[in-house]
């Protein structure tokens, strides 16, 4: 009898787990819980950045949630995400998944009146629970800068879009000079 290494064994005469030669990099082979399964990635992932320390993005008039939309950059090589250049990211997976997203901006109060200003993830233009954070723009100087950082955990399902929204209880505009939306998301 001939010994024959087990990477030579045809794909149809494998044991679980099938298709092996045919799985893509990086991959994971994950169990359905009735002794078969699926190769998965395991983590998903996406950002999308907005940066312009010369000219700031006018955020106009925020005195209710109104989304930020200035023009972004893919952060990276996508996996299961789509990376809007509208400061979204979109969930492209087919299997529901758990979700970290995180949103992180830099703004100022070009009308120097002293102000908080609050952001909040949307996911499908509605907004997650406890994903508020605060920051106050300092009044005494046009050139200072607030960082705002919110995170949350959700789920994540196919076609869920998620966004970054602004409020600031003040009808003046403001300058948005930073603005990173990411999402990491896990089986």
């Amino acid at each position: 009898m001939s010994t024959i290494q087990h990477k030579n064994i045809e794909n149809s005469k494998l044991h679980e787990p099938k298709d092996i030669s045919l799985a893509v990099a990086n991959k994971v082979y994950v169990s359905n819980g009735s002794g078969s399964g699926s190769w998965e990635y395991a983590i998903a992932h996406g950002g999308t950045t907005f940066l312009n320390e010369s000219t700031a993005f006018t955020v106009v008039a925020p005195n209710a949630y109104i989304k930020l939309a200035p023009v972004t950059t893919p952060q990276t090589a996508p996996i299961e995400f789509t990376e809007g250049t509208d400061a979204s990211l979109t969930y492209v997976g087919l299997k529901q998944r758990v979700a970290v997203i995180s949103a992180n901006i830099t703004v100022s109060d070009p009308a120097l009146v002293g102000r908080n200003a609050t952001i909040a993830i949307y996911r499908n233009g509605v907004i997650l629970p406890f994903t508020y954070a605060s920051g106050l723009m300092n009044p005494s100087s046009g050139t200072y800068r607030t960082n705002i950082n919110c995170q949350v955990k959700t789920s994540a399902v196919t076609g869920d879009k998620f966004e970054v929204y602004i409020k600031t209880g003040n009808a003046s505009n403001m300058s948005l000079f930073a603005l990173q939306l990411t999402a990491l998301a896990y089986l």
